[in-house]
């Protein structure tokens, strides 16, 4: 995650906002001092917002991603009770609640709430292979 500042440098030196100072250019010529103080400090705002939801839905996902919980998995023909953290390739799960990883569909549909990583609020429907 960038730190603020940092993050306020890159986003306010892209093209549309550089477009915008010569804009504020032309309005200070044209001694219009509001419409400059009002759209900086608008543009100012949206950004320090912007990054205040990027920050909450960073730290959202670092904590699903370091959430831990056990799960059964089919290892080498066993059922074996292991930690989500000890997923390897190749492990075989029942999905109870969560999926802990990256997965393929083995067999059914599973419907999946994909908001906290995608943003897309409906559930999409996954498909066995």
């Amino acid at each position: 995650m960038p730190g603020y500042l940092f993050y306020m440098i890159e986003i306010l030196t892209e093209p549309l906002f550089v477009l915008q100072y010569c804009i504020f250019a032309v309005w200070i010529i044209r001694y219009l001092f509001t419409n400059v103080a009002v759209n900086l400090l608008f543009c100012l705002a949206v950004t320090s917002v912007n990054y205040l939801i990027l920050y909450h839905n960073f730290n959202k996902v670092k904590q699903i991603a370091e959430r831990t919980f056990s799960l059964k998995v089919l290892r080498n023909g066993e059922d074996v009770s292991i930690l989500n953290s000890e997923i390897v390739p190749g492990d075989i799960y029942v999905v109870e609640n969560e999926i802990p990883c990256d997965s393929v569909v083995m067999s059914g549909d599973l419907l999946v709430n994909e908001v906290n990583f995608t943003g897309e609020n409906l559930p999409i429907l996954k498909y066995k292979i």
